[in-house]
């Protein structure tokens, strides 16, 4: 019998070690460019602060999104009076700008290769609505499930379940007809996309993780602060390929998911974010927020939101100027 519990405590220890995911160290590929950023930064106020109150600019649109079916066409979202906000469908080339959505809304909508547009509508479940503002319907009631988004297939839909209580997985994976399908331990609340058809990224606890939806393996996990001369968090992950991924930082990087190395393609800092993004099909053109904070006094900091769409092959940026 004792033979028999040192053989299991063996077993166990050893699962537990095949399992075990260290942290990948970021690396930085050797380049000859000077870093010639002129971003700068937020002048923070001596001694403790209880933080900034922001105030919003006349330009603030959010969460732009391609139409994965025609990449001349987005939608983005904008405030509207009181607790409602608007999505708006957006041509890039006739710069025609048409309703899609008026009313509560938490987070960002997505667009569907189904030609569905998804969003979470408050406290009241998850809703489709055809790009033309029909159809609106309820897809996955309960009012718990936040920031719906496609895999690339868009035949199923990976949901945050809020407020979970303890046994609850909280990463919800269900059909286009809003039946839950799987579910993931993970708890992953922040920062999560399922852009590649295999892998969901995500911030969990205190680590970035790449994870296989289907066996729930970690296959990546990196510190969501970069070591190299930066102690700001990561707040943006937008999958390229199966292989690379764009990463918002002070400033964007371009990174290989799987080895870590990655080399600064964007200028930015703590004035300068650029957010939600959202690549094309082909993975060679994002759309982000570009998220300017001006200084206007002590605690007070004003927030510009414009939308501009990043060339990954160039590392430029257009400004998309709504009419």
């Amino acid at each position: 019998m004792i033979k028999l519990s040192y053989i299991t405590l063996f077993l166990v220890l050893l699962t537990l070690l095949a399992c075990r995911k260290d942290k990948v160290p970021f690396s930085e590929i050797p380049s000859d460019t000077i870093d010639t950023c002129d971003c700068v930064p937020i002048e923070m106020p001596d001694g403790y602060t209880p933080g900034f109150n922001f105030i919003n600019d006349s330009i603030y649109y959010k969460f732009p999104r391609f139409n994965p079916n025609n990449e001349n066409e987005i939608i983005f979202t904008e405030l509207g009076q009181g607790n409602d906000k608007f999505i708006y469908k957006y041509n890039l080339l006739t710069n025609s700008k048409n309703l899609v959505y008026q009313g509560l809304l938490f987070g960002s909508p997505e667009w569907g290769k189904s030609n569905w547009i998804i969003f979470t509508r408050g406290y009241n479940g998850v809703y489709r609505v055809r790009p033309d503002g029909t159809n609106l319907s309820l897809l996955i009631p309960g009012g718990l499930q936040f920031h719906p988004t496609f895999n690339d297939s868009d035949n199923q839909i990976l949901t945050y379940h809020g407020f979970a209580p303890s046994g609850t997985y909280p990463a919800k994976i269900w059909n286009l007809d809003g039946e839950l399908i799987d579910s993931m331990k993970y708890d992953i609340g922040s920062l999560f996309n399922w852009e590649n058809q295999d892998y969901v990224s995500a911030i969990v606890g205190d680590s970035l993780l790449i994870i296989d939806p289907i066996n729930k393996d970690v296959l990546r996990q990196y510190d969501p602060i970069f070591e190299f001369g930066s102690n700001a968090f990561i707040h943006e992950f937008v999958w390229l390929t199966e292989n690379e991924a764009l990463v918002g930082n002070d400033g964007l990087y371009k990174m290989n998911v799987w080895s870590g190395q990655r080399e600064k393609v964007a200028c930015g800092c703590s004035s300068l974010r650029y957010k939600y993004g959202d690549a094309n099909e082909a993975g060679t053109k994002v759309l982000f927020n570009k998220v300017e904070y001006d200084k206007v006094a002590t605690l007070t900091l004003k927030v510009k939101l414009s939308i501009v769409i990043f060339d990954v092959e160039t590392n430029s940026f257009e400004t998309i100027d709504i009419e």
